[in-house]
């Protein structure tokens, strides 16, 4: 361990933090990755009458997304870029769940005195999603002008993504048509900070991401016309992320490096107005077709980052957190929520092409 810290001391200051990172004027990045998304856990209900917490199924949520973008300094600490992400597949799940039956005591369906259902009931989408365009600049920064003696480096990101037709919320007819993402134009503005502690970068990023609404037909178990052009409104987000990436190897003959990042993250997603049946694999007739509400909720993780430099123009990066989801209600008729062992997975995966 002291040869390891002794090792570290003797390395060269580290560059950017991959937060704050922009491109020199007139240079540019393109990356290719692959993102991975998990979520599973139980349903929870409580008892008609009673106390206790009743399981009532268990939901898994699993998208799988290959992300395409670049970034082109056009002017001295700012830039441009674009971002497109293409769903290979979006698929949500429920095993050893129950039918919703209506309790005529509470006045509202439940899932605890209904029948079992038989097999998995699942949904499934794909598709290209929504591109991102944006700009970014640094008011200051400790490498794009080192003469100015900054002491830190702060990013600040503007972006819009274009609405798009497919969308994973539309249910009955068309199944095949659904796609991957919300579907909803966005805003987005993003705030990072980062400075140097040696072969230290620790940072802070706060994001907020606002969606517009998206017109969705929604449709019955029967495959009739229930609502046309129902808005249905994603939650609005709003994430912090922190942590310290620090740099364990560097050659200064051909640029290559090898950073770890280690992470912790809060997220905050508003309530939305979703399409009833979706989030839950059975709904009393009278919600179907309709929207219902979701409720607000929180996710706090941790998480590694691996950063491999092989040479000035070629970056391996990998990133994975674990996240814990909060309880929460999944539609405002029924009282069923989330489990309190339901966990999510986030990986990412990917190349970035450094053209500088």
């Amino acid at each position: 361990m002291l040869m390891l810290l002794l090792s570290l001391s003797l390395l060269p200051t580290a560059t950017a933090a991959e937060v704050t990172d922009l491109p020199p004027w007139l240079r540019g990045d393109v990356r290719v990755g692959y993102d991975l998304g998990l979520q599973v856990g139980t349903l929870n209900e409580i008892a008609p009458g009673s106390s206790e917490v009743a399981d009532v199924g268990r939901a898994t949520r699993e998208d799988h997304m290959l992300r395409l973008g670049g970034v082109f300094s056009a002017a001295p600490g700012a830039a441009v870029y674009f971002e497109v992400p293409i769903y290979f597949s979006s698929r949500l799940s429920f095993t050893d769940s129950y039918e919703m039956a209506y309790d005529p005591l509470a006045g509202r369906g439940s899932m605890v005195y209904g029948d079992p259902l038989n097999g998995t009931v699942s949904v499934q989408g794909s598709g290209a999603g929504g591109v991102w365009f944006g700009v970014r600049g640094t008011p200051f920064s400790e490498d794009l002008w080192e003469n100015r003696g900054s002491r830190a480096t702060w990013l600040i990101d503007l972006g819009f993504r274009t609405p798009d037709k497919s969308n994973f919320y539309g249910i009955g007819e068309g199944e095949g048509d659904r796609g991957g993402g919300n579907g909803a134009s966005a805003f987005r503005l993003r705030n990072a900070f980062s400075t140097t502690k040696g072969v230290a970068r620790p940072y802070i990023q706060g994001t907020w991401t606002r969606y517009g609404v998206v017109p969705v037909d929604l449709y019955d178990s029967e495959g009739a016309l229930v609502t046309a052009g129902a808005e249905v409104q994603p939650g609005q987000r709003f994430d912090v992320l922190t942590g310290v990436q620090v740099r364990a190897f560097e050659n200064p003959n051909n640029d290559a490096s090898f950073d770890f990042d280690f992470r912790l993250g809060y997220d905050y997603n508003a309530w939305a107005n979703v399409p009833s049946g979706l989030y839950l694999p059975s709904v009393m007739s009278s919600t179907e077709g309709t929207l219902v509400s979701m409720g607000e909720y929180s996710t706090a993780s941790g998480g590694l980052g691996l950063y491999w430099r092989f040479f000035k123009y070629l970056q391996l990066d990998l990133r994975a957190d674990v996240a814990y989801v909060f309880p929460h209600k999944l539609e405002h008729p029924y009282p069923i929520y989330t489990g309190t062992d339901t966990l999510e997975i986030r990986a990412w995966g990917g190349f970035k092409i450094m053209i500088r």
